[in-house]
C-alpha cells in the first residue's frame, strides 16, 4: 500500500508540473532569478494599470529591491486582505515560482479568475529574502538556506 502510495503522489506532483509548464511559455515560472521577477512585475504593472500596482518595500542587505505586488480591482482598501509571501527559505525554489503562478493567474487570465479579485485585494511579496536565493542560484554548491548577513559565525 505505501508503495501504491508513493506512485500515486509522484503521479499527481508530475501532474501538477505540467499543468504548470503550460502556463509557463512567457516566463520559466519555477526557477528564475530575482531580476527577472522585478522585470516581469513592471510588465504586469505597465500592462494592466488598472489592477496592477507595485511597491518597493525596502531593500535587502545587498541591495535588492523587494517588490510587493498588489492586485486589486477596486474597493479603495475596504476589502479584506490575502497577503502572500514566498521566496522565505533560499534555495525553496519552486516557493516564488508558486507565487509567480499565483500572480499570473490573478492577473493574466482574470477573466476566469475575476471573482477572485473582485472580492479581496491581493497583496504578494515573490521573494522575501532576494540575497538567499539569489546566492542559492549562482554561488554555492551545496544546498544553502541561511540569509546573508555579516556575521560569518
Amino acid at each position: 500500500m505505501l508503495l501504491w502510495k508513493r506512485y500515486v503522489n509522484n503521479k499527481m506532483a508530475a501532474m501538477r508540473f505540467l499543468h504548470l509548464q503550460q502556463y509557463s511559455h512567457r516566463l520559466n515560472l519555477l526557477y528564475v532569478f530575482c531580476h527577472q521577477i522585478n522585470a516581469y512585475l513592471q510588465e504586469l504593472a505597465q500592462n494592466y494599470p488598472q489592477l496592477v500596482t507595485l511597491e518597493t518595500i525596502g531593500q535587502s542587505y545587498q541591495g535588492r529591491d523587494m517588490i510587493v505586488i498588489k492586485i486589486s480591482s477596486g474597493g479603495g482598501g475596504t476589502r479584506p486582505v490575502v497577503l502572500v509571501d514566498a521566496g522565505i527559505h533560499a534555495r525553496e525554489w519552486v516557493a516564488p515560482g508558486m507565487a509567480l503562478y499565483i500572480i499570473n493567474q490573478l492577473v493574466e487570465n482574470n477573466a476566469a479568475n475575476s471573482a477572485l479579485t473582485d472580492a479581496v485585494d491581493w497583496y504578494i511579496l515573490p521573494v522575501l529574502n532576494p540575497d538567499g536565493y539569489e546566492y542559492s542560484h549562482t554561488t554555492v554548491s551545496k544546498i544553502y538556506s541561511h540569509p546573508l548577513n555579516t556575521n560569518d559565525s
